[in-house]
C-alpha cells in the first residue's frame, strides 16, 4: 500500500522593498500635484521670458500654445493642491493655502486673497474696538 504525499506550497509574502524616504516623498508630491505645478510654473515662465525674443511668426504661434496649455496645467494642478488643503478638516493650514493662492495667480485666487485679507481687516478692527 502505497501513501502519496502532497506537497503543501507555503504562502511566502512577498518582501516590501525598501523605499527611500526621499522617493516616498517626491511621489507624494507628485500624486499631490506640488512638484507637478512647480515644473509647470517653471516652463511657463522660461516660454514667458522668451516670447519678445522670437521673431518668426509661426514660431510665435507655436509658443503662445505652448504657454496656453502650459498655464492650463498649472491652472489644474494648483487647483488640486488647493482642493486638498481645502478638504482637510483637521488641521487647516492658512498660511499655506494663502501661500498657494498667490501662487496659482489667476483671477478667482485673487479674489479669494483679497476676501480673505478684506475679512481679516474687519476682525482686527472689530476685536480692537472692544478693547477700549
Amino acid at each position: 500500500m502505497f501513501t502519496t504525499l502532497m506537497a503543501h506550497t507555503l504562502i511566502i509574502p512577498a518582501r516590501i522593498p525598501y523605499k527611500n524616504p526621499v522617493t516616498l516623498a517626491t511621489n507624494w508630491l507628485r500624486i499631490n500635484g506640488k512638484l507637478i505645478f512647480s515644473e509647470k510654473r517653471s516652463a511657463w515662465q522660461n516660454e514667458t521670458a522668451e516670447l519678445p525674443n522670437i521673431t518668426d511668426s509661426l514660431l510665435l504661434i507655436q509658443k503662445r500654445e505652448d504657454i496656453r496649455n502650459l498655464r492650463l496645467e498649472m491652472n489644474y494642478y494648483g487647483e488640486k493642491v488647493l482642493r486638498n488643503y481645502d478638504q482637510d478638516t483637521v488641521a487647516i493650514q492658512v498660511d499655506s493655502i494663502i501661500h498657494w493662492l498667490q501662487l496659482v495667480q489667476t483671477y478667482p485666487t485673487e479674489l479669494r486673497l483679497a476676501r480673505h485679507y478684506f475679512l481679516k481687516m474687519i476682525l482686527l478692527l472689530f476685536s480692537n474696538s472692544g478693547s477700549k
